[in-house]
């Protein structure tokens, strides 16, 4: 037998074990690298596109005339800042827009050459008519490490997305368990801020306390602390305002069908209340939008004051029937209580929604109407007192604040008359997908 043939051979097979071996690891290494350049490209591209919309629907909102070169640029800018440098050689980004149904329209940033300077549009001025979102694609490219043994010198991760904008469908609540007491989303603040998620409900003044008496605030903004509400009488403008609408809501065929109508006791009847905690409230509560307390106070002003969602009418005092039957029926489960962000009252109501308020529901003289914006989960987990000196006692466990879908509606449109009359709809972006 000839040694040195067979040590020949040995070392042929231990070199292609070792281009296996060390193609194995590569595949390892730079598979795992392949893995995380995938997300990082997925990751901005969700950014970008959000970045470009966000320009979109701003021009959507203030009527204004787009800037074609804003939009890219928003769209370079949150790539880049996501780790995809469109000016970089091994980089690209690419963005279009879209309608409502998602067909390309027309290029917002034009494909060239990696390595160039920032590609920015310069093909149109402003987006297109009809524009409701942006698509964008990245692709990044790297260099292997191991696999450049088996001629795999380069590999490249792409990932594509695309935002919407378009009017919120307001958020609809129809569970069980919903109580009519109102908190308001101050307190909820608080609480979420704090950590401390035990409170306690005081059913005399509404006031929302942490447990022992703790942290008892003023009211911010008046009346903020009253809690008990009528969910015999819920106001939706979007019902009301209808010029098919007779004042007290009702269709001017008589018809009443639509679940946004929901006047069915006008009054503050504490049997009624009672009632609906012990057998189930069934009407839908529709969340608006929450208003920015950091605006001027101004009711005309739609961002301090959005007028989306329900209205419900409210008033202060001791409702210790619904007290008790809230206590023995939900002791230790789970409810569902209304958050407000602001009131207003009768006089108010009536210059807030001139010509399309409803008559009876608001002569009453200390009426309060409540704009809801979510619902808090809590436990009731003690009962203690009666009448000026009752409480519920709760532990807090989430809360769901204005959030809902969009619906894209015309989008862009260059024709519109820019003179600041723009709808009082509440718009926002989100990834579609």
């Amino acid at each position: 037998m000839n040694k040195t043939r067979e040590r020949g051979q040995a070392i042929v097979i231990l070199l292609f074990a070792l281009v296996a071996v060390t193609a194995m690891a590569g595949l390892a290494i730079d598979g795992g690298r392949l893995y995380a350049l995938r997300r990082q490209a997925q990751n901005a591209a969700d950014a970008a596109a959000l970045a470009g919309t966000r320009q979109l629907a701003e021009y959507i909102t203030q009527c204004e005339t787009g800037s074609n070169s804003d939009v890219s640029r928003a769209i370079i800018d949150a790539a880049r800042f996501n780790g995809i440098d469109n000016a970089s050689p091994d980089a690209q980004v690419e963005a279009w827009y879209v309608d409502r149904n998602e067909n390309v329209l027309l290029a917002a940033m034009p494909s060239s050459p990696s390595g160039s300077a920032p590609r920015l549009a310069n093909v149109i001025n402003e987006p297109p008519d009809g524009a409701t979102g942006v698509r964008v694609r990245a692709t990044v490219t790297e260099t292997t490490t191991l696999l450049r043994i088996i001629g795999q010198e380069h590999f490249a991760a792409s990932a594509e997305a695309t935002a919407m904008t378009g009017p919120v469908q307001i958020t609809e609540f129809s569970g069980g368990g919903l109580l009519p007491i109102g908190l308001p989303a101050q307190r909820v603040d608080t609480i979420i801020g704090s950590g401390e998620r035990e409170f306690t409900l005081y059913t005399a003044g509404g006031g929302i306390c942490g447990r022992d008496d703790m942290d008892c605030p003023s009211d911010p903004p008046a009346e903020s602390q009253r809690g008990w509400l009528n969910f015999g009488y819920i106001y939706h403008n979007t019902w009301f305002s209808s010029p098919q609408r007779r004042a007290d809501g009702i269709n001017a065929n008589g018809s009443t069908a639509s679940p946004l109508n929901r006047v069915v006791k006008t009054n503050f009847s504490t049997n009624d209340l009672e009632d609906w905690v012990r057998n189930g409230f069934d009407a839908p509560i529709y969340f608006g939008t929450r208003g920015d307390a950091s605006r001027p106070d101004d009711l005309s002003d739609p961002l301090r004051y959005p007028r989306d969602g329900d209205f419900i009418l409210g008033d202060g005092g001791v409702m210790d029937g619904v007290r008790r039957a809230t206590c023995e029926l939900y002791m230790d489960q789970t409810v569902y209580l209304p958050i407000f962000d602001y009131i207003i009252e009768r006089d108010q109501m009536r210059s807030f929604f001139s010509g399309h308020e409803p008559s009876n529901p608001l002569q009453f003289q200390n009426a309060f109407h409540y704009h809801i914006i979510g619902v808090v989960a809590a436990r009731i987990d003690g009962c203690a007192g009666s009448g000026a000196n009752a409480r519920i006692n709760a532990t807090f466990i989430s809360a769901l604040i204005g959030e809902g879908v969009i619906d894209p509606d015309m989008g862009y449109q260059s024709g519109v008359v820019r003179d600041g009359a723009c709808p009082l709809e509440v718009y926002s972006v989100s990834l579609w997908r």
